[in-house]
């Protein structure tokens, strides 16, 4: 069984393309959890109009204390929105999806191949911009990550809307730590650490930039250094306390 994690916040201009893209690819008995952290345009509407069972939209309030913060918010809200996804996922395996994207109709079958031995996967993916043309082809080159934690954390090399895991591991991953920035690098640096991780250069995603992104585009402002050092020291700190959890619960 597969379970697809949307975190969704007023997406309603693309949504209904990725939702039809990830529908035909899932069987039956698969699902679809969508977390909607207060959308206020036509994004509900949407969703309920499919009328299909494995849709499972889960209303979610974000934490007030997101409000103080100076840099990066809607980083913050989008982490603790996933989490909230994650929480009610029942499948074997757990696809991360954004609410913008257009997923290739090989995607499911090729990264659930790779899943029969590996403990997550990563794809490359196609660029595309706000009328679905291809802007970068394979716009990864090479493999972006290694298994160094510090290099990771340094460049944030993971791209969670191209990831896909075994849900056995989730125990591990939940519950994100309070005021987690990035649930890319958290999941991601889990897996380079502690399980096996498979790098697949074929472009199995179609990953949109446009003006509204979360992620960062070309038109949005850099964050000033000292934030940038700050959150990487608060991710490492934090990582790296989990991975003692993990080693102490192992060995009882």
């Amino acid at each position: 069984m597969v379970s697809v994690c949307i975190a969704t916040l007023n997406g309603a201009k693309y949504l209904k393309k990725q939702l039809d893209s990830i529908l035909s690819q899932l069987s039956p008995d698969d699902e679809i959890i969508i977390s909607d952290d207060g959308s206020t345009d036509e994004t509900l509407n949407i969703i309920s109009s499919y009328k299909d069972s494995r849709i499972n939209l889960l209303k979610h309030t974000h934490s007030d204390k997101f409000n103080k913060f100076k840099y990066c918010k809607s980083f913050y809200y989008v982490t603790n929105n996933y989490e909230n996804a994650l929480l009610q996922a029942k499948g074997d395996y757990i696809f991360l999806a954004d609410q913008d994207d257009i997923w290739p109709q090989n995607k499911t079958a090729r990264m659930l191949e790779e899943l029969k031995t590996k403990d997550c996967v990563m794809c490359n993916y196609n660029l595309i911009d706000e009328n679905d043309t291809i802007i970068s082809r394979e716009h990864t080159k090479t493999k972006p990550f290694k298994n160094c934690l510090f290099y990771n954390t340094i460049f944030v090399p993971f791209q969670g809307c191209c990831m896909a895991f075994k849900r056995s591991y989730l125990s591990q991953l939940l519950p994100f730590p309070e005021n987690l920035l990035s649930h890319d690098l958290w999941i991601g640096s889990y897996f380079t650490k502690t399980r096996n991780i498979k790098w697949i250069q074929e472009p199995l995603h179609m990953y949109r930039r446009h003006t509204e992104n979360v992620s960062p585009t070309t038109t949005q402002p850099k964050n000033p250094i000292h934030f940038m050092i700050y959150y990487r020291l608060a991710f490492l700190m934090e990582f790296l306390k989990r991975l003692n959890k993990i080693k102490r619960e192992s060995h009882r």
